[in-house]
């Protein structure tokens, strides 16, 4: 696919607009979506030189991008679920769409006034902080644990950008024509237990702040025009502050302009700077064949968390800030999740009436050659729209719609080597239907699962149970049911 230019009178007037939103804010899926969302390849920002060239328009918030790869703005926080572990949320910015229902949670839970101190300064104070401390720290905080808390700012965290870059430290995107998502960083865990132990897991930390990305854009377009046109050099720079704590910021150069001039010398002190290096850096547009890139859909993967997955996620969580506040946000949340499944089976209704169509078309070529052969009827799928979910962590997991299977052609077995059997007690025993194996190794649990109710991976093993069991069954890891 060949994407649009963007030219530099139209980049200006964007980089206009996003100054603007950037000063005025300083203050589940299914199964094949998730597969997709994991092949997804990130470029960490660090305090070593990093330099990609930058795609499509600059950021929007979502919902106003003017195509679904250009830059979008959303904010995204780690969030405790009703079952004990966290698991990223997406949600508009305030600034930009305060109706949005944690919004309007956040907003009430967090009510506050100004207050005097005796030096005459101001400071906030929380006015339900005291009286509904479960509820406050939930959105505060995130509900994250104590230790740390200082790092999570719950449903207040501010907005970042997502946006697609050709990376040039390595040949990837060339070889295999498609783009990188831009992050601030990534981590590393090593999984202690399970089929994968001692498997080392790298997690992306999602965006870039838009204040920070604002700032360094800024100044380069000022004097370069669009981000297309050149390649952009990105690096963490740490120093401290006035209080003597440490400060990170972010450092943007325009790569191409540096090799033109030669004009190296502040990075002697960088080892990665080095002739290969400076090699990798492109001079001028993006190449026709960069423009044909297959980029990351951001809105698809990257866009709010539907009200079913919230629903499914936080169901407790929200009933209590009702019960504390006397609000009805459940209510709303059913209603939305009832429209979103509706218009996911019209959708899934409308794909299968497609294919229908196609396999009809197909079929009228060799009628001649072939009769009586059947039309193979399309297997109806429930709840298959795509839902935003997180990075895949040790404290974080990324739901898989349930689908209806096939029936099986031969009885179903259950192997219970491959179990964590004796932990289970005979209730949950006799809700395991079949084992599915794949090189000797665990690859699939089937369930019959009691009504309202769905299966969720475990966060330690990644094989999915029932969302009503307080133990895995793969691996044996138990969690609290809240």
């Amino acid at each position: 696919m060949a994407y649009e230019r963007v030219t530099d009178d139209e980049f200006e007037k964007e980089a206009k607009a996003m100054n603007a939103a950037a000063q005025g804010n300083g203050s589940g899926g299914n199964s094949k979506w998730l597969e997709e969302f994991k092949k997804i390849k990130y470029v960490p920002i660090t305090t070593k030189c990093t330099v990609v060239r930058c795609l499509g328009r600059l950021p929007k918030h979502y919902g106003s991008t003017k195509s679904e790869s250009d830059a979008m703005i959303i904010c995204r926080t780690p969030m405790m679920t009703d079952k004990g572990f966290t698991i990223d949320v997406s949600f508009p910015d305030p600034a930009d769409n305060p109706n949005h229902i944690l919004n309007r949670i956040a907003k009430k839970v967090l009510e506050f006034e100004w207050v005097k101190n005796p030096d005459g300064s101001n400071k906030i104070i929380y006015n339900h902080q005291l009286a509904h401390p479960e509820s406050f720290k939930w959105v505060y905080y995130g509900g994250v644990p104590e230790k740390i808390q200082k790092f999570n700012l719950g449903l207040r965290s501010k907005p970042i950008v997502i946006m697609n870059v050709v990376d040039r430290s390595d040949d990837w995107c060339e070889k295999n024509k498609k783009t990188k998502i831009l992050c601030r960083g990534q981590s590393e865990y090593e999984i202690k237990s399970g089929d994968h132990k001692g498997e080392t897991v790298v997690t992306p930390q999602w965006g870039i702040s838009l204040f920070s990305l604002n700032n360094g854009v800024q100044e380069l377009s000022k004097n370069y025009g669009s981000w297309e046109s050149y390649d952009m050099m990105i690096r963490k720079v740490k120093s401290k502050g006035k209080n003597g704590k440490e400060v990170t910021s972010y450092e943007f150069k325009n790569a191409s302009k540096l090799e033109e001039k030669d004009n190296w010398d502040d990075y002697k002190s960088c080892p990665e700077v080095n002739e290969e290096f400076r090699k990798r850096i492109h001079q001028g547009d993006l190449t026709d064949e960069e423009m044909s890139y297959e980029r990351v859909d951001i809105e698809k993967y990257f866009g709010p968390t539907t009200a079913t997955t919230l629903l499914k996620l936080f169901r407790k969580k929200i009933e209590k800030i009702d019960e504390d506040f006397d609000t009805d946000f459940i209510s709303e949340l059913e209603d939305l999740s009832a429209e979103e499944k509706a218009t996911w089976k019209a959708e899934a209704e409308l794909q299968k009436g497609k294919k229908s169509e196609m396999d009809y078309a197909a079929s009228t070529e060799a009628e001649d050659d072939f009769e009586g052969i059947e039309e193979e009827q399309p297997v109806a799928v429930e709840e298959s729209k795509p839902e935003t979910v997180a990075e895949t962590s040790r404290r974080r997991i990324a739901l898989t719609e349930e689908t209806k299977a096939e029936p099986e052609a031969a009885a179903p077995k259950i192997n219970k080597a491959l179990l964590k059997w004796d932990v289970l007690d005979d209730n949950l025993r006799n809700q395991i239907e079949a084992t599915e194996e794949e090189g000797g190794k665990l690859k699939n649990i089937k369930f019959k699962l009691q009504p309202g109710h769905t299966t969720e991976p475990c966060p330690v093993c990644k094989i999915a149970f029932p969302d009503d069991w307080s133990v895995c069954p793969s691996c044996g890891s138990k969690f609290n049911l809240n």
